[in-house]
């Protein structure tokens, strides 16, 4: 940027540095001198700068959402600083003097603001992206769990009410309509003008992928899947993978009574028809579904009782025999800019966890303390 007061501070440089060497002055006087003219030019550059140049504290990198403890009200945000390579735990309280509330779900950035889905709390906590300053607040939910935004308009699944899709105007931070949808709506996907709803179940069991049409927010198809759908990407040939955990029954004494087998499928979105259905395991379900940065490579694992992240092309016939990673997982999210993989391990369910970062290689590169039961990253975009 060209400063309009450049020529004057050359000016005054230039008359102080001929000051200096034409009067014989102290020491101490050239010292001070040069200070001077060190802070001035130190002001007039920070004074200068784009407004777009001076930037918050949270402005380069990676949020981390950490659920707390079910009726404690810790749930909490970590941030993964790129340039110090550091974890800061509980920025928003840190900030704002207050917590966030009962169970922090997920987090999405959208119009330079992060939108914290508190799930237990049925709220939508809203800050700006790069200070964390409190920017509002939504309520009226039933169990909010994971957000997508288009322009001005986002979408929120919701469990309660009997599984919903809440549509939220962003700038009048206003709920517009509710859309009926199956059980336990999870994770969405946005393709075009329209949104795919992977419903899990919930508490119960479904077995579809609801398709709204985004100009009339009204659902136009309903896929029927495999077992508890709950995840979904989508890959370099603009096709749709879903992730059915399967479904699990359980005696009172929460003993496996039956179970269904978890599958990735392949939706292609031109006729909404199922193309590929790989089963993973008979008795395996994986919770999370991500793809890398080039998005021809598939990465599931993550969840209870499931052990290690798996890699698999889009162009496989079946899953792969060994894991890419051997860590168990609560959650995990793959950085689109440069594909390393953060892995969120809840350890006690009690403590503090842990956030593993890991190459595209699957080479463990640090690992950090994170809040209470860490479950996902969110990146900027």
């Amino acid at each position: 940027m060209q400063c309009p007061e450049e020529t004057t501070m050359f000016k005054f440089a230039f008359l102080l540095i001929s000051n200096i060497k034409s009067i014989k002055m102290k020491k101490f006087n050239v010292m001070m001198s040069l200070f001077g003219l060190g802070l001035f030019i130190s002001i007039f550059a920070y004074s200068c700068k784009d407004k777009d140049e001076v930037s918050g504290d949270y402005a380069n990198g990676v949020f981390i959402t950490n659920e707390g403890n079910f009726g404690s009200s810790n749930g909490s945000v970590s941030f993964y600083d790129n340039a110090k390579d550091s974890v800061i735990n509980d920025i928003f309280n840190m900030v704002n003097a207050r917590p966030l509330g009962d169970v922090v779900q997920s987090l999405t950035i959208a119009s330079g603001k992060a939108y914290m889905i508190v799930n237990a709390s049925n709220k939508i906590e809203i800050a700006e992206r790069e200070t964390f300053k409190e920017a509002g607040t939504i309520g009226g939910f039933a169990e909010p769990r994971f957000m997508v935004s288009g322009s001005n308009t986002a979408y929120i699944s919701q469990w309660g009410d009997g599984g919903k899709v809440t549509v939220v105007d962003l700038s009048a931070q206003t709920i517009i309509k509710s859309i009926n949808v199956g059980k336990g709506p999870e994770k969405m996907l946005l393709h075009g003008d329209y949104l795919y709803v992977a419903n899990s179940g919930g508490y119960e069991s479904d077995s579809s992928v609801s398709v709204i049409n985004t100009k009339t927010n009204e659902v136009v198809k309903l896929i029927i899947t495999k077992n508890n759908p709950v995840d979904l990407v989508i890959d370099k040939d603009n096709k749709i993978w879903v992730l059915c955990i399967g479904s699990i029954t359980y005696s009172p004494t929460y003993e496996i009574v039956s179970q269904t087998p978890s599958y990735l499928q392949k939706i292609n979105p031109s006729n909404n028809e199922i193309e590929v259905s790989i089963k993973i395991g008979d008795e395996t379900h994986p919770n999370c579904l991500e793809i890398s940065k080039d998005k021809s490579v598939l990465y599931y694992g993550g969840g209870f009782g499931f052990v290690g992240i798996y890699k698999m092309d889009i162009s496989a016939s079946s899953v792969p025999s060994t894991k890419f990673i051997e860590k168990s997982a609560y959650g995990f999210s793959v950085n689109p800019s440069d594909g390393v993989i953060f892995v969120l391990e809840a350890t006690t369910f009690t403590g503090n966890g842990k956030l593993h970062r890991y190459s595209e290689s699957g080479s463990l590169i640090k690992t950090y303390t994170t809040g209470i039961i860490p479950n996902g990253a969110a990146f900027k975009k």
